[in-house]
């Protein structure tokens, strides 16, 4: 979302949904998970473990911005997308 310009409160809102779909496979699985070992139990405490919080998402932001500028600074540091990928990622995703 980074190399297409999404605003950072935008990818934090979609980070955060994360939580609707371990929540929602919690409810639905319930039934199937369930088993004599109180196994439910065992999910439960997963997908709390497995929750996401706006405070990792935002020290993202400031390990992008502290060491490398920003986010596109990472994606070119670190994973070592030349600007001619951004650009390619850019019109995969963003063009008709």
């Amino acid at each position: 979302m980074t190399a297409l310009d999404v605003p950072r409160e935008t990818i934090m809102q979609d980070y955060l949904l994360t939580n609707a779909v371990f929540m929602a496979a919690d409810s639905m699985d319930t039934a199937t998970i369930i088993t004599k070992a109180n196994a439910g139990d065992l999910a439960s405490q997963f997908n709390v473990a497995m929750a996401v919080e706006a405070d990792n998402m935002k020290m993202v932001f400031r390990v992008f911005d502290d060491l490398y500028g920003n986010g596109i600074g990472y994606l070119r540091e670190v994973l070592g997308l030349s600007v001619a990928d951004i650009n390619n990622l850019r019109q995969l995703y963003l063009n008709d």
